[in-house]
């Protein structure tokens, strides 16, 4: 089995930046969960266990690809929780944001919601479904208040989630993936 191909760096530059672009387009899991409150740390951490994508550390061309394709994750102020250190990059047209297993709603919801940068870009999603559900609920109509200013042609004053993720393409579940549906496991 070939292990190396030593012509890579004598190929013409336009088929190197499109092998590159190729490696940069594979979509990888970003799995982000959230620490809850305890005795040591009194606010949620975000954590991951993602490190940059190894494109970054090849060399100065491939780096300027992955430059050019991953985003740096940043944590808007108004969002729960205490950022996490290290840089999160994710290619938000290919990349699958999965949330962490058993991870609490308001966290979860707040991820989302509060964060421009996903709330515009991410494309596709993993979650549990029980959690996916939560964070979609919206009262029913019988439920709210009437107020002077409701109209049958005013927008619905609340919006499930799904319908604020503007790109969000695809939600799959942990509870329906076999195994290897996740590139990282």
């Amino acid at each position: 089995m070939l292990t190396t191909f030593g012509c890579f760096p004598y190929l013409p530059p336009e088929i190197r930046l499109l092998i590159w672009e190729h490696i940069a387009a594979l979509p990888q899991d970003i799995r982000l969960s959230c620490t809850t409150p305890n005795a040591v740390a009194s606010q949620p951490c975000w954590y991951t266990s993602n490190r940059a994508p190894a494109i970054f550390a090849v060399n100065w061309e491939a780096r300027a690809v992955a430059l050019s394709v991953y985003t740096f994750l940043r944590f808007s102020k108004d969002q729960i929780g205490i950022p996490w250190m290290r840089p999160v990059y994710i290619n938000l047209r290919s990349d699958v944001l999965c949330l962490g297993i058993g991870l609490q709603v308001r966290y979860a919801k707040s991820l989302l919601e509060d964060n421009d940068q996903l709330r515009e870009g991410v494309t596709r999603l993993v979650v549990e479904r029980m959690l996916w559900e939560k964070m979609n609920w919206v009262p029913p109509p019988a439920m709210l208040l009437p107020t002077p200013f409701a109209s049958d042609t005013m927008e619905r004053p609340f919006r499930t989630l799904q319908e604020r993720l503007v790109s969000l393409e695809e939600v799959r579940f942990y509870e329906e993936l076999q195994d290897g549906d996740l590139a990282i496991t």
